[in-house]
């Protein structure tokens, strides 16, 4: 993990600065840490399972996440206090970049598998209803990620790709993309995903999700749900070559040609969502 920290040598990145020292590794009993995310939402995601064992020794947790992030943090138990960024922070003992936290926990705080996240029972009931309707495996799907970001082109995905998953009727397609129509067929969850609390309570209702490198890959193998990942081979070191992560115990991965097609794997797709009964858990070849 020390090797993570040359991060802030990158000119994008730089960490908030603080009037209170950044915490070294030693005891935190009783003492106020404040955890600033950093980077994009699913990089909080992966990283928020260290937050149970930094409270497990006895620190009071004030926790900064994105606001989109905020109700699906407060299902971490323990935390003392929860901002939106942005917000002023409230009297602090140390500080620490929520990324830095593995390094600072050291080698006897491996990473705690999945689920280290949960959802909101009332928002699973609501959509428990809505999905009632339709016996078949419900199969939910996000093909693209921010285009803001530098690298989305080689992560995403364009509609065209989807077309050998439209004439698949074993499963019921939920879309959970945002900013982009779905095909005509599926349901567009979307509009009713007002955050990512929103989104654990769909996905928790749904038998697979089939994702890019986004929060939403992140999220369901956070709530330890059965996840497709759709990986180029630009990928970062989250996701290792080969059809698993140890991050993520339930997700599959599947990879882009490299000559960037993505008609391979999508196939692969198509032939296991086609097959009765659906088999979430074999590895893609």
């Amino acid at each position: 993990w020390q090797a993570h920290e040359i991060r802030w040598s990158h000119p994008r990145l730089a960490p908030r600065r603080f009037p209170v020292p950044a915490w070294d590794g030693g005891p935190l009993l009783s003492r106020r840490l404040f955890l600033a995310s950093e980077q994009g939402f699913g990089d909080t995601i992966q990283f928020l399972r260290y937050v149970p064992e930094t409270i497990r020794r006895g620190t009071r947790v004030v926790l900064d996440v994105p606001a989109p992030l905020v109700g699906l943090a407060r299902t971490i138990e323990g935390i003392e206090r929860l901002i939106a960024s942005g917000q002023p922070v409230p009297q602090v003992d140390l500080t620490l970049p929520l990324m830095s936290l593995p390094l600072r926990l050291g080698p006897d705080a491996p990473p705690p598998p999945p689920p280290y996240l949960a959802a909101d029972p009332d928002r699973r009931a609501r959509w428990r209803e809505r999905l009632a309707g339709d016996p078949r495996p419900k199969v939910g799907i996000a093909w693209a990620g921010n285009p803001g970001m530098r690298n989305d082109r080689r992560r995403s995905l364009d509609e065209a790709a989807l077309e050998p998953l439209l004439g698949i009727d074993s499963v019921s397609f939920v879309s959970l993309q945002k900013e982009r129509a779905p095909p005509s067929a599926w349901l567009d969850a979307a509009p009713d995903l007002a955050d990512f609390a929103d989104t654990a309570a769909l996905i928790c209702e749904l038998d697979l999700v089939i994702a890019v490198d986004t929060a939403v890959a992140h999220l369901a193998g956070a709530l330890a749900k059965p996840v497709w990942v759709l990986l180029s081979p630009a990928a970062d070191w989250r996701w290792p070559r080969g059809p698993r992560t140890p991050w993520y115990p339930s997700a599959r991965q599947l990879w882009r040609d490299p000559e960037g097609d993505w008609g391979t794997a999508i196939a692969k797709i198509a032939r296991r969502l086609s097959a009765t009964p659906l088999d979430r858990e074999a590895d893609f070849r």
